[in-house]
């Protein structure tokens, strides 16, 4: 039966053992190169972080509260407030911004820290790219938002951060504030508009109530209705016992002058009421009553509809106001960031890795040479020669 000359694990397992006092010498002495190289010309980095909640959907002070309050009431839609990642991505707009990095760079003095030439005008340029880099945000899986630091000092990094935080907090009130003047101006200039407007409107009513007699559309009218209708019953009624004390007397009789005469009475106040006002009387002619209710109702109209405009903007006005004067942190900070104990670039584990991929390569090339040393395949031996795969 031929030899069996195919790979097995157990040919593995044996080629290790072989190895294995070379492989052991290998991994220590490279990883006390590595360890020694990165302790040497690789600095540690320590990383700090402080943890803010968004603001997002529960924002709801300010003129937006107002807003969502009064339009209960109104079929109109104002939008929706300002969502967690609108939220978020203002607070990376701030913190990557050339103004906020230039303020760290200066109140750390980093060009220093970052050994770069103070002199040199792309000084501050090249600091902001490093400092861009050692900043890093994200949303962690609690929907919070995240600002981590790397530094070369526990304590400054724990400090960058912590500004980064204080920065964003007074960009946003400083944002706010500047929009709630904005607004303040506006609203008061609408204000000051409307109350003219109302002051017009009731006083156009106020003229026309004086020469019209009309004073309470709704009142004047029943009143209005109510004497005509009397005036026509006592008319009819009069007029029924004229017919019959004329049966009854003679048209001469004292009786019937009498009805005679309170017919022409009320005659002649029907008529009156039909075609003219009374004057210094609430009583309104009938013929002179949808001419003059139209322009007493589009004239009440328009002083209703300023009055409800300025019921309307007053308080969005007072709102302003008191935003304008916010001074005090709005952001909803969950952890200040501390100075780390331990860094976040340990050198060992860097070193133990470099060790492990130096000392892999070095048993592939081991095992590899074994392997090909045996054979007699033409292009193996071109390999052999052209790597030097000879096995001593």
């Amino acid at each position: 039966m031929a030899e069996y000359k195919g790979f097995e694990f157990l040919d593995l397992l044996i080629f290790f053992a072989k190895l294995k006092n070379k492989l052991l010498v290998v991994f220590l002495a490279s990883l006390l190169f590595a360890y020694g190289f990165l302790y040497f010309f690789v600095n540690e980095e320590f990383e700090a972080n402080a943890v803010i909640i968004p603001r997002g959907d529960e924002l709801n002070s300010g003129i937006g509260s107002v807003m969502n309050n009064l339009k209960k009431g109104i079929p109109i839609s104002f939008g929706s407030s300002t969502s967690a990642q609108v939220e978020i991505n203002r607070y990376n707009t701030i913190i990557y911004s050339r103004t906020t990095l230039e303020g760290i760079i200066k109140k750390y003095n980093l060009i220093s820290i970052y050994k770069i030439d103070s002199s040199d005008e792309d000084a501050m340029e090249r600091a902001i790219r490093r400092i861009r880099k050692k900043i890093n945000t994200k949303e962690n899986n609690n929907d919070a938002f995240e600002i981590i630091v790397r530094s070369k000092s526990p304590q400054l990094s724990a400090d960058i951060a912590n500004s980064l935080v204080a920065a964003i907090n007074d960009k946003i009130i400083g944002l706010e504030v500047t929009k709630s003047k904005e607004s303040r101006i506006f609203l008061e200039k609408r204000v000051e508009d409307i109350r003219e407007e109302l002051r017009k409107s009731e006083d156009s009513l106020r003229a026309f109530q004086e020469t019209s007699g009309l004073i309470d559309l709704k009142n004047q009218m029943a009143g209005l209705f109510s004497v005509y209708s009397e005036l026509e019953t006592n008319l009819i009624t009069r007029q029924l016992k004229k017919s019959i004390l004329e049966k009854l007397y003679s048209k001469d009789h004292p009786e019937v002058k009498s009805v005679e005469i309170q017919i022409t009475e009320y005659q002649k106040k029907l008529d009156k009421i039909r075609s003219e006002d009374d004057p210094g009387s609430v009583v309104l002619a009938i013929k002179n009553i949808p001419q003059k209710s139209a322009e007493y109702l589009r004239r009440f109209r328009n002083v209703e509809i300023n009055n409800a405009i300025l019921e309307f903007i007053i308080p969005l006005y007072e709102q302003a106001k008191i935003e304008e004067k916010k001074d005090f942190p709005i952001l909803q900070v969950i952890d200040y960031a501390i100075a780390p104990k331990t860094s976040s670039f340990p050198r060992i584990y860097v070193a133990i890795i470099l060790s492990f991929f130096i000392t892999s390569l070095l048993a592939l090339y081991e095992f590899l040479r074994d392997k090909l040393s045996s054979t007699t395949n033409p292009k193996i031996e071109y390999l052999k020669q052209e790597f030097r795969f000879t096995k001593k």
